[in-house]
């Protein structure tokens, strides 16, 4: 009888390993990621990146899997990787080689921010135009890609126009990105904003512009 108890209690702490899903992985989805990233070190970042996911929420690290967690990190990446350029292209471009090369991972990206919460609230983008004559207020634009933003106050970034978004859908990845700090709230492709207004900035020593004033439909 005796037995029959250890049996259950070793089968009892399988299952509970099992459940913690940033322990888990599928090992051809993980090397499709290392191969895209170039890097077979890249894998090793799950431990520091995980912790830091079951730090901040035990729900979302009993949902995502290994290769779902590295897949939006190696999004935040820059320098050596700076892989957000590449996903960002091909959902732009929608090219054949780079869908094959890069699809894998923008895949793996869409299915773990699905099980993020919604962030609702402000955050804001910078980005370099030469003309902000197209955003005019009331028209709807289209985001293709992959749309940064942070819902850090006071943060700053290189552009000449500064974007002020009211999030519905935007995915808070600040705790897994490689860049923590920069409190990065994360739109899916294809998400529409809505031009509230667009003023020109009075702040005579910054470089930016304009203002833009969005809201997510």
């Amino acid at each position: 009888m005796n037995n029959w108890k250890i049996l259950i209690a070793v089968l009892v702490l399988i299952n509970s390993f099992a459940a913690l899903a940033c322990k888990t992985e599928n090992e051809d989805k993980v090397n499709q990621l290392l191969d895209i990233v170039g890097n077979d070190a890249f894998y090793y970042k799950k431990d520091t990146v995980c912790a830091r996911l079951k730090s901040e929420s035990s729900t979302l690290y009993n949902k995502l899997t290994v290769e779902g967690v590295l897949a939006i990190h190696s999004y935040t990446t820059d320098g050596t990787y700076k892989l957000y350029d590449d996903y960002n292209r091909t959902l732009r471009s929608r090219r054949a080689a780079d869908t094959k090369k890069y699809g894998p991972a923008i895949e793996l990206i869409n299915t773990a921010l699905e099980k993020f919460p919604n962030y609702v609230g402000d955050v804001v983008r910078y980005e370099t135009k030469k003309s902000v004559n197209s955003w005019t207020p009331g028209k709807i634009k289209n985001f293709k890609s992959y749309t940064s933003t942070s819902k850090k106050k006071g943060f700053k970034w290189k552009g000449n126009v500064k974007f002020f978004i009211k999030s519905k859908t935007g995915k808070y990845v600040g705790f897994i990105s490689a860049f923590p700090n920069e409190e990065e709230v994360l739109f899916g492709p294809n998400t529409k904003f809505k031009v509230l207004k667009k003023e020109k900035a009075s702040d005579p020593y910054s470089k930016v512009e304009w203002h833009v004033y969005l809201e997510e439909v």
